[in-house]
């Protein structure tokens, strides 16, 4: 239950249904009325026999959680159709992120390793969306291309340290905050802060939609029915989330932003593995001289038991700083990091961004060594890190 897609996946059985419906009626994979329409119907379903199943007190009023259940199915969709790519940066790796200054970073020197993966940073206790509980603990990411540039998209996951994720009926009693930013770019050189100040105008994300209300008495089956719609409220609602979680967001982002510049540079340092609560017995059955039947029935095996190889960076990091204070030592505090764009080659043409990695000052201990940096290029050629 580590990663939101297992999570997701655990607790609504119904997702490889509404996965196909997905693939049948969206084949590019560009979301369309029709696929929305028909994952729409089929969670609908899904949705109404969950309810049945519980006790009428406990069933939900608020038909907000169906429009926030489809919204958020389509980014996991997207994550799945590109591969299932979990990339999880160690605690050592993220704390440096963290710290890590990141308005200044031109996103055309940003390369993104897939169109759509999960980026997987732990829970952050002090990312807790809306105060309420909703700890920030990875994010989608994704790139659709578009006719006049690109959209960025990111999506937080929140995690609650109260709720017994493997429950099936949890996307119904506990509803799935997440926190979803856009970023629509037609040209890619300009900084993050440049981008983000341009989404808000454009998007408007913390100003109420005015969409027209539909309330009133209608005839169905030759009989009156009064219809009360909550479009308008909704929207107040979620402006209103979105304006209170923005700062946490903006947080955030410095892993998101960090960890795709990370993910971009060659220095990188990625190993591809099962996570360390893999089954053992499970994980043998996978080395040298077994059949190639073998190997397939137990990967399934251990997909369904929601083990899979995840993309972890920063493992050499990670034993090699294991004390980085977390910010609560008082004799220690951080100097931040930064993005430097260096200008390189003929006439200083061409640019790429180095890491100036953070360092921690100890009054009583001096600097540790916190001084790499790690080159990422803009063009092809290469680099190394020191």
């Amino acid at each position: 239950m580590k990663y939101h897609p297992d999570r997701y996946l655990q607790s609504r059985p119904f997702v490889k249904n509404l996965l196909a419906i997905h693939k049948l009626k969206a084949p590019s994979g560009v979301p369309t009325l029709d696929a929305l329409n028909a994952v729409t119907d089929l969670f609908m379903n899904a949705y109404n026999v969950a309810c049945f199943e519980l006790p009428m007190e406990k069933r939900p009023t608020d038909g907000g959680l169906m429009r926030n259940e489809v919204s958020l199915f389509m980014h996991y969709a997207n994550f799945h159709r590109h591969g299932i790519n979990i990339f999880d940066f160690q605690p050592t790796l993220g704390e440096l992120l963290r710290h890590t200054d990141v308005d200044d970073v031109l996103l055309s020197l940003i390369k993104f390793p897939y169109d759509s993966f999960y980026i997987a940073f732990g829970l952050q206790p002090h990312l807790d969306l809306w105060a309420q509980g909703y700890f920030v603990d990875g994010a989608y990411v994704s790139r659709v291309a578009l006719d006049d540039g690109i959209m960025i998209e990111i999506l937080l996951t929140t995690r609650r340290t109260d709720i017994d994720y493997r429950a099936k009926s949890n996307f119904i009693l506990n509803r799935d905050r997440y926190y979803y930013f856009p970023m629509r770019l037609k040209k890619m050189d300009i900084n993050v802060e440049t981008a983000l100040s341009g989404s808000i105008m454009e998007h408007r994300p913390f100003t109420p939609k005015d969409i027209p209300d539909t309330s009133g008495v209608y005839e169905v089956a030759g009989k009156q029915v009064s219809v009360f719609d909550r479009g308008g409220e909704s929207q107040i609602e979620d402006a209103h989330a979105n304006k209170e979680g923005y700062p946490v967001f903006l947080d955030a982002l410095k892993f998101v932003i960090n960890g795709l510049c990370y993910l971009s540079s060659p220095s990188k340092e990625i190993n591809t593995r099962f996570p360390d609560d893999a089954p053992r017995g499970l994980l043998g059955k996978l080395g040298p001289g077994r059949k190639q039947a073998e190997i397939a029935r137990t990967m399934s095996k251990l997909a369904s038991m929601g083990y899979r190889k995840v993309h972890f960076c920063g493992d050499a990091l990670q034993k090699e700083h294991t004390g980085i204070p977390t910010g609560r030592e008082l004799s220690a505090h951080w100097r931040r990091g930064h993005w430097r764009n260096q200008a390189y080659g003929e006439s200083f043409s061409e640019h790429k961004l180095l890491w100036i990695m953070p360092t921690v000052v100890r009054k009583d201990k001096g600097e540790p060594a916190f001084g790499h940096i790690y080159d990422v290029k803009d063009g092809s050629g290469e680099t190394t890190g020191r």
